[in-house]
């Protein structure tokens, strides 16, 4: 499944002093001979990377199988990335990367994908673990926050979204799974980094309220009219 790295269009990029230019994606669109030369329904995927984690050229194994099977039934699919929280960055990036940030960089993605050549307008969005909050949380909220040209029509263009394992209430600690205390703790200080929290903060310790607005589950609560979550 050989594809490019591609430069997101300087339109769809994070606007001057905030990394511009630093957005990029993979294309694996379908076989020309079986689907012929015009537009597809279009796949974003992005894979399970605890918020600070980019992956190779064609991303994680399953994000590869995942993208193949796509590809081979007809989607195009664009492999994509976002600013990454500390202690990771992306080449040339300046800002923290932490919410929403990575949420406007997904935004920015779709924007992009909805103008490509070979998109026929359909969106859907895959997603795992931190992938699959950032996907719920485009799915849900039509806000444009950081990004002006972000709507309730270009989210209406959002056909199906796949979230494994993406967490959904920053401030449900519950364990019906019986993790393992210190695994839970460990997703517990990446959720806390994603927001720019101290480790092991509780959503009752955070007066500012930014695990609980960086929720997808929020925006089902607020009825999806969030400003951008707190910084």
């Amino acid at each position: 499944m050989p594809a490019n790295e591609e430069t997101l269009d300087q339109l769809y990029q994070p606007p001057p002093p905030n990394d511009p230019g630093i957005l990029h994606r993979y294309r694996f669109a379908p076989d020309p001979a079986v689907y012929g030369p015009g537009q597809y329904p279009t796949v974003l995927m992005l894979p399970p990377d605890v918020f600070t984690v980019e992956y190779g050229d064609h991303g994680n194994m399953s994000e590869r199988w995942a993208t193949k099977d796509l590809q081979d039934a007809g989607y195009l699919v664009f492999q994509v990335d976002h600013r990454l929280a500390p202690p990771n960055t992306l080449p040339g990036q300046a800002t923290d990367g932490r919410a929403p940030f990575q949420t406007d960089d997904l935004k920015r993605h779709i924007l992009g994908a909805l103008a490509d050549h070979q998109c026929n307008g359909s969106i859907y969005l895959v997603g795992g673990s931190a992938g699959g909050t950032l996907v719920l949380w485009c799915a849900l909220d039509p806000a444009p926050g950081n990004v002006p040209q972000w709507d309730e029509p270009a989210r209406a263009h959002i056909k199906a979204v796949v979230s494994l394992s993406g967490p959904t209430n920053f401030c449900d600690w519950n364990n019906p799974g019986n993790i393992p205390s210190d695994a839970l703790a460990k997703f517990e200080n990446a959720l806390d980094n994603y927001v720019g929290l101290p480790d092991q903060t509780k959503c009752d310790d955070d007066p500012t309220g930014k695990l609980n607005h960086a929720s997808p589950a929020w925006l089902v609560t607020n009825g999806a009219t969030s400003s951008p979550p707190p910084m």
